[in-house]
């Protein structure tokens, strides 16, 4: 398993008839290891 150097995250909330729903939302990326990222941990 990749552990990915780089993680994006989104937080909102959403008000609507006095109820709150929060939202997260992580991403990264899926591809190859960039040049800079390569050589790190090994």
């Amino acid at each position: 398993m990749r552990v990915p150097d780089e993680v994006r995250a989104d937080v909102e909330v959403e008000l609507e008839d006095g109820e709150a729903e929060p939202g997260i939302e992580l991403s990264w990326p899926t591809g190859p290891p960039t040049e800079r990222a390569s050589g790190a941990g090994h």
